[in-house]
Parts: structure tokens; sequence; C-alpha cells
């Protein structure tokens, strides 16, 4: 049996606020995408985080990665 990798995009509308699993930005209530993968709810900040998440999960579902800050799509981003 093979295992799927599914990423369902759900709606943002009741998320709650937290940080992008891309880029570390903070997004607010109600804003950018909140998405299913493997049973793990994954908030995202735009489009852009959205299409990288999409072409290499595995880079940003990371253990080390959800605790150290900025993902690696960070070079682009700006933090205040």
């Amino acid at each position: 049996m093979t295992s799927m990798n599914v990423l369902v995009i759900l709606g943002a509308e009741q998320a709650p606020a937290g940080r992008c699993s891309v880029c570390g930005r903070y997004v607010r209530d109600g804003e950018g995408f909140v998405s299913s993968f493997r049973g793990r709810r994954i908030r995202l900040a735009g489009d852009g985080c959205l299409t990288r998440f999409s072409a290499d999960p595995e880079r940003y579902l990371a253990p080390d990665t959800m605790t150290r800050g900025p993902g690696p799509a960070s070079e682009w981003a700006f933090f205040e």
C-alpha cells in the first residue's frame, strides 16, 4: 500500500494567527492559507509560500524547521 501525499487547502477565515511554515512571517487571524498535509495543519502566508510548500513539503516539515524560526524561503522575506 502506498501513502498519498495530498495537500488540502482549508479556509483561513476562522484560522488563528500563527507563523508561516515556509517564510516564518506572522500571519494574522483569517489571512493567508491553512492547509492539511499528512494530518498536520500548516499555516502559509500567501500564494508564494503555498507554491514553495507544494513543490517540496518535506523541506518545510522537518522537525527543526518548525522550531528554529524562518524557513528556507526567508532569503526574500523581511522581518521587523
